[in-house]
């Protein structure tokens, strides 16, 4: 009966308040990001040729790969929230980026 009581002490009061914080935000993040992938734009012969197609195509495909890497990231953050998954330390420079407000390194895609 002790150990299972000292693991539920452990698994709710070990984590810090900010921790579960930020579970809350990730999970309403989750809620609000498309979960579906953006599909790709259809290339064609006559497609390729115009500029504003190939310019389409450029950022679609950046924001597939954006979107697959927020939602991944996101993912892997409220597992280890929840306390399912090891922290490394990409996660950990993600929950401290987070943490503060910022956005991560990782899913900036241009220089503003």
């Amino acid at each position: 009966a002790g150990a299972s009581r000292k693991s539920s002490v452990i698994g709710s009061a070990a984590r810090p308040q900010w921790m579960k914080t930020l579970e809350g935000n990730v999970k309403q993040w989750l809620s609000v990001i498309p979960q579906d992938e953006i599909p790709v734009l259809k290339r064609t012969v006559e497609n390729i040729k115009d500029p504003l197609y190939r310019f389409f195509e450029r950022e679609v495909t950046i924001g597939r790969n954006l979107l697959k890497t927020v939602l991944t990231d996101l993912r892997d953050i409220a597992q280890v929230c929840e306390l399912k998954k090891k922290q490394t330390n990409y996660i950990r420079s993600l929950l401290s980026d987070l943490q503060k407000g910022i956005v991560p390194r990782s899913w900036l895609r241009y220089t503003v």
